[in-house]
């Protein structure tokens, strides 16, 4: 067995579901770490590591694009992260806007360039 990743207990569940897609067996073990930080070591068959390695590459690059979208997804007027898709707006493609977001927080609707910048919009 060797040693694939070494991650926080928050991460576990997301990496362990991915491999199971990618139907790379793997194990788990607990360790911590000298300052008291609690990781999860994932372990592969030494055949699988290649593998294994190569995806994991892919799940951390998917991680940091989810956490980069929900970073940009940010209200434009109470910088609230608690915003949700309001709808799909179709007819707009020209101009580059593509949803709709609603502020859970402050009720501000905005909406988003294709790069999931804020463009500002209008309080409806």
């Amino acid at each position: 067995m060797k040693e694939l990743a070494t991650i926080t207990p928050e991460d576990k569940e997301s990496l362990a579901q991915f491999l199971g897609s990618k139907r790379i067996p793997f194990q788990t073990r607990s360790q911590t770490d000298p300052s008291g930080l609690e990781l999860i070591e994932f372990l592969v068959a030494d055949d699988d590591w290649e593998n294994a390695c190569n995806e994991v590459e892919q799940w951390m690059a998917l991680a940091q694009e989810q956490a980069e979208k929900k970073e940009r997804n940010r209200c434009p007027t109470c910088s609230s992260p608690h915003v949700e898709a309001a709808a799909v707006n179709e007819a707009e493609t020209l101009t580059m806007v593509d949803v709709v977001y609603t502020c859970k927080d402050c009720g501000r609707i905005f909406t988003t360039n294709r790069r999931g910048q804020s463009i500002g919009g209008r309080h409806w």
